[in-house]
């Protein structure tokens, strides 16, 4: 499987955040993640600042995990936090356009990599800024 979120995201907000619900390492829950992001990087071009590519989930402004349901338990030690993975399944419902946003449902398991992906009432909710 391959690392699809990058540093500079900080998915290391995500694994903080499950840490603060009780998700522990092995564990499979649906939960909803509260108030990330979708940005654009910039970049400074001959002195002015431009967007660069796509955007894309940035977790730093993270409003916290709420765990719906534990669907299978972990094994009690500490979630990874070196690698973090969203799935197609959930990288298709997200925002094309900046701004905050909360995913309901998610399925996140933390097995060696932290998986999010969508489940049948996985539903991504725009917040207003």
């Amino acid at each position: 499987m391959e690392k699809n979120v990058r540093r500079y995201q900080q998915p290391e907000r995500l694994r903080e955040e499950l840490t603060a619900a009780g998700v522990r390492h092995g564990e499979t829950v649906q939960a909803t993640l509260h108030g990330l992001a979708m940005h654009r990087r910039h970049a400074v071009e001959r002195g002015v600042v431009q967007p660069v590519g796509r955007v894309k989930p940035f977790f730093c402004p993270m409003q916290g995990v709420t765990v719906n349901r534990v669907i299978e338990n972990g094994d009690g030690r500490r979630i990874p936090h070196d690698r973090t993975h969203l799935d197609e399944s959930i990288r298709r419902m997200l925002p094309t356009c900046p701004g905050p946003f909360t995913i309901h449902n998610a399925i996140v398991t933390s097995n060696g990599v932290i998986h999010v992906t969508a489940g049948r009432h996985t539903e991504v909710e725009l917040l207003h800024k």
